[in-house]
């Protein structure tokens, strides 16, 4: 049984139960392929300042979480916070019957994520501000809430796709932060980003690869070059545009795209649709646009000097 804090190297195998909250300070917590760890309820396995976490499993013999009942909410879940040390790790691992309250695995400092699966969560399934690079392959399925919400913008980039992340409450990847301060290359995560709050500005270049599709909230806005330099591309294709809409598809429902004076002049705007805005885009910068569709807007688009970039289309 464990219980209480870890504050010297230990190894978990075989089947473990977990009571309480548990907290790894100090030192790693490794987890052998093939345990079980059984949670009590309202349990919570804790990687706190200066811990790790590795539980490595395989195709064969996964590591597996799961609530002494198999009830959504049964047991709190798994949380890496912001203080931890490096090297947490969770590979071929299950994490089920958790999120009591916020979700299942909360990310507030990065993990490597592969080959991850959070199923029947009582909340939101995975709640990260950062992913460790290299992460791939996070699934959620049966989760009361949101697939994954996102609360930083470090978490955008090494985003672990390549799972599914259908069969939830709200199947989407819902963005919940208002700047960009680092680099942020979104792909196609197979469910829709939502824009829960408006997102303006950060230094870091935002990058939009071919099929993500972008739900807004209502009155939301996305605003480049807000008080500071900074980059858009839209590289969309033609089979697969980028698509910017409404969560209710209603003219206006929310505000639009806004390239402001800071926007930098090698951003470019290619194969973008644009439905439900209210200005759906309005640009103070010399951009290039390239087979942008605006249809079931409440207003026109508004261009301002210095006009778009040469060779827009």
């Amino acid at each position: 049984m464990a219980r209480g804090a870890i504050e010297e190297d230990t190894t978990w195998s075989g089947t473990v139960r977990l009571e309480g909250s548990v907290t790894v300070t100090g030192a790693v917590l490794e987890i052998a392929e093939g345990t079980d760890i059984i949670a009590a309820p309202g349990a919570e396995l804790v990687v706190g300042e200066g811990g790790a976490l590795v539980a490595a499993g395989s195709a064969k013999a996964a590591v597996r979480f799961c609530g002494a009942r198999e009830a959504a909410g049964f047991w709190k879940g798994l949380r890496v916070e912001g203080s931890a040390g490096t090297g947490t790790e969770l590979s071929y691992v299950l994490v089920a019957d958790a999120g009591e309250d916020e979700g299942a695995l909360l990310l507030e400092g990065a993990a490597l994520v592969k080959n991850l699966s959070v199923q029947n969560s009582g909340a939101d399934g995975v709640r990260a501000a950062a992913f460790a690079e290299g992460s791939a392959r996070l699934s959620v399925k049966g989760a009361e809430g949101a697939a994954v919400v996102l609360t930083h913008a470090a978490a955008v980039s090494p985003f672990p796709v390549g799972g599914n992340l259908t069969g939830n409450g709200n199947d989407a990847v819902r963005l919940r932060f208002e700047t960009v301060p680092v680099d942020a290359t979104f792909v196609d995560p197979g469910v829709p980003y939502v824009v829960e709050e408006s997102i303006q500005g950060g230094p870091g270049a935002i990058r939009i690869e071919a099929g993500a599709r972008f739900l807004f909230e209502e009155d939301t806005a996305l605003v480049v070059g807000f008080k500071e330099e900074q980059s858009l591309t839209i590289a969309g294709t033609e089979e697969s545009p980028v698509i910017f809409e409404g969560v209710e598809h209603t003219p206006g429902f929310f505000q639009g795209l806004f390239l402001r004076e800071e926007t930098l002049s090698s951003s470019t705007l290619s194969h973008l649709v644009i439905r439900d805005g209210s200005t759906p885009l309005s640009t103070r910068a010399a951009v290039r646009l390239d087979d942008v569709l605006f249809e079931g807007n409440q207003g026109p688009v508004a261009f301002y000097p210095p006009g778009l970039a040469p060779g827009s289309s």
